[in-house]
């Protein structure tokens, strides 16, 4: 089922909010084009602090199929192993299940990862990463932008759905960070226990 996004609809259902499921079939964007369904580009942001090097922070979120370790609505990310700027996402919630292709149009590292679907869920986003004040940690940006029907438009236009979107994300990053943080630790301490057993040879 291509649904344009699960997340507020799992919430809308929780919290008694009625949404049409009839009415999120699996439509590609020319079928829904022939059947004069108005669509509509709606961005969300996310940003977060995380205390480590932006080269680090970089290259452990450039590991896609290490996302659902961050995101559980994420059941599986699959690089191609022909073209490794394509990759297949599946995301899984309470019996839903949707896919989608999707392709890195811009990464250049250690600044920016940028991507855009290809084939099912209609989707794109990017993710900056900036060096904090304090020359020590990153500054995360992630923003993602969903093409969706007019009718979903407005129920995620709500400061109800937006702000659920919105910290969704955020929470996402944030599980990130606490990975990221962890792996550092024991990089350092790998690197710790190295130099110890060297000088201790010498």
């Amino acid at each position: 089922m291509d649904i344009t996004f699960v997340q507020p609809f799992v919430a809308g259902q929780q919290r008694g909010l009625h949404v049409d499921k009839t009415r999120c079939g699996s439509l590609t964007a020319r079928a829904r084009a022939r059947q004069g369904i108005r669509m509509t580009w709606l961005e969300t942001h996310a940003r977060l602090k995380v205390e480590a090097p932006r080269e680090f922070v970089f290259s452990r979120y450039s590991n896609l199929e290490a996302m659902p370790q961050w995101s559980p609505w994420l059941e599986k990310v699959v690089v191609d192993e022909q073209d490794p700027t394509l990759s297949t996402w599946k995301l899984a919630a309470r019996g839903i299940s949707v896919s989608w292709r999707a392709r890195n149009v811009r990464v250049e590292e250690p600044e920016i990862i940028q991507w855009e679907s290809v084939t099912g869920l209609s989707n794109r986003g990017k993710v900056t990463f900036a060096d904090a004040d304090d020359g020590a940690s990153t500054n995360m940006t992630l923003t993602v932008s969903f093409n969706v029907p007019g009718f979903i438009a407005a129920l995620m236009k709500s400061d109800f759905v937006g702000n659920y979107v919105e910290r969704t994300l955020l929470a996402d990053l944030e599980r990130f960070r606490v990975i990221a943080l962890r792996e550092l630790r024991k990089e350092r301490v790998r690197m710790h226990q190295q130099q110890t057993q060297s000088q201790a040879q010498v």
